[in-house]
């Protein structure tokens, strides 16, 4: 299928052949018909690169000095040039006709629209989940359908700006989103006038304001006010509207900022009008909450009216009656979406864009991005291709010439083509069962989220095939104990990602306790919040503790073996401690999210036997206060974990960590959960 990007280097449109989408439970597959174009919003993003983003913001600055003082300037580098290298989904709002459904009410041959900018894409066919999807009658307008999120987003902003019959409002900007607002106005008997800088625009807004000026005439204060409210959908980046709204508003007027308008408060005119200026989210309530987004969890309707659904319903309900073909004034075929958009960056009247699906190409579950036929000893496919599979994984196991990217699998299809053509791997997709039916895989690389782990550890086993796993091994104990069961059937080669063992600071810090006697490890780590992660949630991530805590129960585990006493403290599962107690020697983990994150994020400090030794963020090693060890980057173990397993396989060894070495380290860490 074609689905349109932005290709961050060229900062170009671009139409590339993407695998068709996995169906999942509460989502449905859609065959796109008509796709709108929010022409101001894409062509802004087509006008900024990452690089811009990296300089504008002051947080990812902070977090590209951090890398460079952990990973050294080279790796910083290469990692900002992978983002730079990755490719951008465009589009957002869609109609269609449904292909596969696992939603219930929604069948296929359905018409139906579909929101979300990471769903109702520029694309033949696109998954989207079950709030963000609505079934419409079928004598409904697709074209002029296909541009209900972005009429959303124009009620939404009027529902949070509360007009009344009799009011009179000012709409500043009368582009897409501005003549949809006008529209609604209109429809509500407000009074409304709407200014802009393109008499070209203000001619398709006449038959529904109340009054219409350029914004550079003169005297439009005078002209204007007073007015009850002002809406502003200008991108504007003086702080011109906000000023201007504030002279026409009347005292207690209310302003709504739709539009990415800079927001300069004039602090007299709000002072003394007691203005109010709120900012309109997106189409409704629900945006970026992943919870109503991805999980479809509803909020109840009496406690949050309107919605991102309740709101396209009602937008679909309204549609006849706004005319919409009026503002419809450019239409292309989906396959001319490239130089559509380099015709719309010279172009300057335009209002409603749209795209036409009219020759969708053939469905494919699999890409073939690079053909070639060579096999090798070791034949791989990696599943899950996040920032630590591109950054880690792929780059350590394709340094060996014996390794065949073969097969790259990831939840997103324009990811999977854009990181195998990155990385040379043949095959791009987003059904992780491909690799397991393709005879020439014979290794399993598992990089997703962690509640994946146990199920494509088990069907790696059925298949036999061997695997290696970031950590954890399992999220609860019926999975950790259905893995033992399925492995000691069918124990193939195995590995999991507990690197830190193969430290080259792990292997000097053993060396140096190699005759001590009493020995007390206190490991801490700063690990910073996370906000909305993955990670967080229970049933995805496992928490911070089994997702993250276990790389540190391993650690003690691997070297001092299986504690005679076990305690954990757990404040949360971003806060607590875990105790190991020993016959002559005790281990502390504490993890925290409170601290400061430019401070180093692991400390381990070792006590024995009057010595003191730390390990600082695997970096620095230092005894007794002086630094006998350091490395330019840190060194956490994963180069080597990944040399010794590859080797393994080609020279058919053990493993470098076993099976039931994994099982221990996980068994621990789910009963630090479950004994907290």
């Amino acid at each position: 299928m074609k689905v349109l990007v932005q290709d961050y280097k060229t900062s170009k449109a671009i139409l590339i052949d993407a695998p068709y989408p996995k169906i999942k439970d509460n989502f449905a597959i859609v065959k796109t018909l008509y796709s709108a174009v929010s022409v101001g919003t894409e062509l802004s993003r087509l006008r900024t690169n990452l690089f811009n983003v990296l300089v504008e913001r002051k947080d990812q600055i902070e977090l590209v000095l951090k890398s460079i003082k952990n990973l050294g300037i080279s790796e910083t580098f290469k990692r900002v040039i992978n983002k730079l290298s990755s490719y951008g989904p465009l589009g957002y709002s869609i109609s269609g006709i449904v292909v596969e459904s696992r939603i219930d009410g929604i069948n296929e041959g359905d018409f139906v629209i579909g929101a979300g900018g990471e769903y109702a894409l520029h694309s033949e066919y696109n998954l989207i989940p079950k709030n963000l999807l609505l079934k419409i009658p079928s004598n409904v307008d697709l074209k002029s359908a296909s541009f209900s999120t972005i009429g959303a987003i124009a009620l939404n902003s009027i529902r949070i700006s509360k007009p009344e019959i009799g009011e009179k409002f000012l709409v500043i900007g009368l582009g897409l989103i501005g003549q949809i607002v006008l529209r609604i106005l209109n429809l509500m008997n407000v009074k409304t006038i709407g200014v802009d800088i393109s008499d070209y625009k203000l001619e398709f807004a006449k038959n529904y304001a109340y009054k219409l000026f350029n914004f550079k005439e003169k005297g439009l204060v005078e002209k204007i006010y007073p007015v009850d409210g002002v809406i502003i959908c200008a991108n504007d980046k003086t702080g011109n509207a906000i000023r201007f709204a504030c002279e026409v508003l009347r005292e207690k007027g209310r302003i709504i900022v739709v539009g990415q308008s800079k927001l300069l408060i004039p602090y007299k005119e709000f002072y003394y009008k007691e203005l109010e200026v709120k900012m309109s989210r997106a189409y409704g309530a629900g945006r970026y909450d992943e919870n109503y987004e991805v999980k479809g969890i509803d909020y109840p309707e009496s406690y949050v009216k309107w919605t991102i659904n309740r709101n396209l319903q009602s937008f679909i309900e309204i549609l006849p009656k706004l005319n919409l073909n009026e503002i419809i004034t450019h239409e292309f075929d989906f396959e001319n979406a490239p130089q559509a958009f380099e015709m719309l960056k010279k172009e300057k009247n335009y209002l409603g864009v749209v795209f036409k699906y009219s020759n969708h190409s053939e469905p494919k579950s699999v890409v073939i991005v690079k053909n070639f036929n060579k096999f090798s000893k070791i034949n791989m496919a990696i599943i899950g291709a996040g920032s630590y599979a591109q950054n880690v994984l792929i780059p350590n196991f394709l340094k060996y010439k014996e390794v065949n990217p073969l097969y790259l699998i990831t939840s997103r299809p324009e990811n999977a083509v854009n990181l195998s053509k990155r990385y040379g791997f043949k095959y791009a997709s987003v059904d992780y069962l491909e690799a397991f039916k393709d005879e020439n895989v014979n290794l399993i690389v598992i990089s997703t989220p962690h509640n994946l782990h146990a199920k494509l550890i088990k069907l790696s086993i059925e298949y036999n095939k061997a695997v290696y796993t970031e950590k954890p091994l399992a999220i609860n104990f019926n999975e950790l104990e259905e893995l033992k069961i399925a492995y000691e059937k069918n124990p193939i080669k195995f590995c999991i990602g507990f690197n830190r063992r193969f430290s080259i600071f792990t292997e000097k810090l053993k060396e140096l306790l190699k005759n001590k006697d009493k020995i007390i490890i206190n490991y801490i780590i700063n690990a910073g919040k996370l906000n909305k992660h993955w990670l967080l949630d229970i049933n995805i991530g496992g928490g911070r503790l089994i997702g993250e805590g276990c790389h540190f129960v391993d650690y003690i585990l691997f070297l001092f073996g299986k504690p005679n006493f076990y305690f954990s403290n757990v404040l949360n599962q971003e806060n607590f401690t875990i105790s190991f107690r020993y016959l002559n020697k005790m281990a502390n983990i504490i993890y925290f999210s409170e601290g400061n994150k430019m401070l180093e994020k692991e400390i381990i400090r070792i006590d024995a036997d009057n010595d003191s030794i730390i390990i600082r963020d695997f970096k620095e090693l230092i005894l007794n206060n002086k630094v006998i060890f350091k490395t330019s980057k840190q060194d956490k173990g994963q180069e080597k974990l990944i040399e010794l397993f590859v080797k393994s396989l080609i020279e058919g060894k053990d493993s470098p960590i076993d099976f039931q070495s994994a099982y221990d380290s996980t068994y621990f860490t789910l009963k630090a959960w479950n004994i907290s």
